[in-house]
């Protein structure tokens, strides 16, 4: 088994949690330099060949290109200090996570806003490093908040989801019955959240990063049916286990009288402004399956 498949299986997040909770930060920070340095040059793993794949779009560069090897090992490297310091916060209690994720005070104004029309709110995100980390922050301005998810988790991912759960965060796979929960959520003016970079079967031809993917529109839908407000956030290292949370508003557009037209009008404008963020902080972005079909430069 190699250390992909190692902590992608369900003993991944115990094992990293007992590696937390044994050493120091500075021995976590020099494992973590020399294991995002050993994987990033690892290229037979299908993991990391994604991994390039979809950071040499974002930098538009060849994947061969030696930068890609340095952005693929210093994102790696993001990755696994966000997931240590996200686990230690679960072992010294939730509520230091609003010390580890900082609201901008604008931020929380926007939110609070949104929240006192009596709409719902539907905040779409990406799969940035410190996902779950903004996740315990955002409690601090949102008074709960279901994370529609992955229909089907398996290994790793079903660990994770107990542990958001154990934290606060009602996480629930997709399906008919969660997308119900969430449109009641949203019509009573509550809060849901969901991933808008993931390639999905059922999702349309969007534009991100100049190149078409079928990625979703699912969280347009939600908030055409049910009036709900959209708010775009990420998050972000800005230090030693210390993040920053970004979030701007995506507005409704102009009603065309075609819902669907209308629906993925709004989905671009959110990608738009994902990759907006994603282009600030490429390092975040930890997209582990390729989202282009196409390679990322054609000579």
């Amino acid at each position: 088994m190699n250390l992909i498949a190692l902590a992608t299986s369900r003993w991944g997040p115990s094992l990293v949690m007992s590696l937390c909770r044994l050493l120091p930060r500075s021995s976590i920070r020099h494992l973590g330099g020399w294991l995002s340095s050993y994987l990033a040059g690892q290229r037979d793993l299908e993991f990391v060949r994604n991994l390039r794949s979809n950071v040499a779009v974002i930098h538009g560069l060849p994947e061969e290109d030696a930068n890609i090897d340095r952005a693929v090992a210093q994102l790696l490297y993001n990755a696994i200090m966000s997931y240590a310091d996200f686990f230690r916060l679960v072992q010294v209690g939730p509520e230091r996570a609003r010390v580890a994720c900082e609201l901008d005070p604008s931020m929380k104004q926007i939110v609070r806003e949104c929240l006192a029309t009596g709409q719902g709110l539907v905040l779409v995100g990406a799969h940035m490093c410190s996902f779950d980390i903004l996740m315990l922050g955002l409690r601090e301005v949102f008074p709960s908040v279901q994370v529609l998810t992955n229909a089907n988790p398996e290994g790793s991912s079903r660990v994770m989801n107990q542990i958001r759960q154990e934290q606060g965060i009602e996480v629930t796979p997709i399906s008919v019955r969660s997308l119900r929960q969430a449109l009641s959520r949203l019509r009573e003016g509550g809060v849901v959240a969901i991933a808008a970079d993931l390639p999905v079967e059922f999702g349309e031809e969007l534009t991100f990063f100049g190149r078409t993917s079928q990625l979703p529109v699912g969280h347009t839908r939600l908030a055409l049916d049910t009036g709900a407000q959209i708010l775009v956030g990420v998050s972000h290292r800005v230090g030693e286990g210390a993040y920053q949370a970004e979030v701007v508003l995506a507005p409704r557009p102009e009603s065309t009288g075609d819902r669907k037209r209308d629906g993925i009008h709004w989905a671009q404008d959110v990608l738009s402004r994902l990759e907006g963020f994603i282009r600030v902080w490429p390092d975040e972005w930890l997209m582990p399956i390729p989202v282009w079909p196409q390679p990322a430069w054609s000579p």
